[in-house]
C-alpha cells in the first residue's frame, strides 16, 4: 500500500504538533515546580534573613537612640528617647519571637543566644539611661562604650551566625 503525499504530509504534521503539545506540558510542569520552589524560598529562607536584618537594623536604631540620650541636654528629649527606644526594643522582641517560630532547632539555638545577649543589653541600657537622666554623662558615656559595646557585639555575632546559617540553608534548599 502506498501512502500518498498528502497523507504523508498530514503524518508527520501530525506528529511535529503532538511533540510541540508533549514539549510545551513538561514546560508548564517544570515551570509549576519552579514557581513552588521559589515561593518556598520566598516564604522559608529568605523571609527569615529578612526579619534578621530588621532586626538588626532595629538594635542599631536603637543603639543610636542610646547614645542620642546621651548626648540629650532636654528633659522632653530624653522622654521623647526613652519611649522611642522602649518601642523599638518591644519591636526587637515581637520580631525574635517571629524569628524563633521561623527557624529550625539550630536556628532555635542560635536566637536564643540573641535574646539572652539582648536582654542583658537592655538592662545596661537602663544602666545608662539612668545615669544619662541624672546627668551622669561621663558614666553613661563609659558604661556605653565599655559593657553595652560588648554586649552588643555579642547580639552582632548571634546574628551574623544566624545569617550564615540561614545563608547556607537557602542555598541547599
Amino acid at each position: 500500500m502506498r501512502l500518498t503525499l498528502k497523507v504523508k504530509l498530514a503524518a508527520t504534521f501530525a506528529v511535529v504538533v503532538a511533540m510541540s503539545a508533549g514539549g510545551m506540558y513538561l514546560a508548564i510542569q517544570s515551570l509549576g515546580s519552579l514557581n513552588n520552589s521559589f515561593n518556598d524560598a520566598m516564604d522559608g529562607g529568605v523571609a527569615r534573613l529578612l526579619v534578621v536584618g530588621d532586626i538588626q537594623t532595629d538594635a542599631l536604631e536603637l543603639a543610636r537612640d542610646l547614645r542620642s540620650n546621651i548626648l540629650a541636654t532636654d528633659a522632653a528629649d530624653d522622654q521623647q528617647l526613652a519611649k522611642t527606644m522602649d518601642d523599638e526594643a518591644a519591636g526587637i522582641k515581637s520580631k525574635s519571637a517571629k524569628l524563633r517560630e521561623m527557624t529550625d532547632n539550630t536556628g532555635d539555638k542560635m536566637v536564643d543566644e540573641f535574646i539572652g545577649a539582648f536582654d542583658s543589653y537592655l538592662t545596661i541600657q537602663k544602666q545608662i539611661q539612668m545615669r544619662a537622666d541624672s546627668n551622669q554623662k561621663a558614666q553613661a558615656y563609659a558604661l556605653s562604650n565599655g559593657q553595652a559595646a560588648q554586649v552588643h557585639a555579642q547580639m552582632d555575632a548571634a546574628l551574623d551566625e544566624l545569617t550564615r546559617y540561614e545563608d547556607d540553608a537557602l542555598d541547599h534548599e
